[in-house]
């Protein structure tokens, strides 16, 4: 009587997680997106006049960066290559972002990342390898279930994977 006793409320605590689980999605991955007031003419043009300040900033930021980078050997160029995509990926914080952001490179760039720094691009290769396997899996489990996302009526519902 016990373990049936046990077994049944183990089925309600699923379900309930399942209910906050759902609840959670349609409350926090539907919101609409912001959408500012109303500007004056006064505050729009200041606006532009600050883009375009910025623009000419980041324009001359970026010539001078190209100059450095002119006097570089092309050794020295490919390791500041290596460098920034290495720490670009060490900004990103949580692993799945770092993945994410690593699939867009080539099989030979990773390879030259992993030279470089070999423990930090051991669990994002492995990631990048294991990832489509891990989203099948979860794809069957939830069509096992028959977990319904029960976002219809709001959108329709994006896997985590597919997020951007």
């Amino acid at each position: 009587m016990k373990e049936g006793h046990r077994q049944h409320q183990r089925e309600i605590d699923k379900q309930l997680a399942r209910a906050r689980r759902l609840d959670y999605r349609k409350q926090f991955q539907t919101e609409p997106r912001y959408i500012p007031p109303e500007r004056t003419p006064e505050e729009e043009a200041l606006a532009e006049a600050e883009h375009i300040v910025w623009s000419m900033q980041d324009t001359e930021r970026r010539e001078r960066a190209q100059q450095a980078l002119g006097h570089l050997t092309p050794e020295e160029r490919e390791r500041h290559d290596i460098e920034r995509s290495i720490n670009r990926l060490k900004q990103r914080p949580i692993m799945s972002y770092r993945i994410t952001l690593a699939r867009f490179y080539r099989r030979e760039y990773l390879d030259k990342l992993h030279q470089y720094d070999p423990e930090f691009m051991n669990p994002v290769r492995t990631g990048i390898e294991k990832r489509p396997t891990r989203q099948a899996k979860a794809e069957r489990a939830i069509e096992q279930r028959g977990i319904n996302p029960g976002v219809d009526e709001y959108g329709e519902y994006a896997p985590l994977w597919e997020r951007g």
